[in-house]
């Protein structure tokens, strides 16, 4: 499945939860992270994609790690990750 549909599933799956709010500094969007698709694991049961996520500002609320996210729900299940004020891309 192309990184692509899974990040475009995980953020309406984000706004549903949010009520559709306008995206912000911290959400985990394109507009905020960089992401690449790990692989495929199983975790607390249910089936995921695992993404790395590469913040691209400066902002203290953003983060940089790994995050699972549900293959069915699109939602996201597991983080580990650090604050990234010092990872940045730019």
């Amino acid at each position: 499945m192309p990184l692509n549909y899974v990040l475009h599933k995980l953020i309406q799956t984000e706004q549903k939860m949010n009520g559709n709010k306008e995206h912000t500094d911290s959400d985990l969007s394109r507009a905020n992270y960089q992401f690449e698709l790990l692989g495929t694991e199983t975790k607390d049961g249910r089936s995921c994609y695992v993404l790395r996520v590469i913040p691209i500002r400066n902002n203290k609320l953003l983060y940089s790690g790994k995050i699972w996210v549900d293959m069915q729900e699109y939602a996201l299940v597991h983080i580990e990750a650090q604050p990234a004020k010092s990872n940045i891309l730019d």
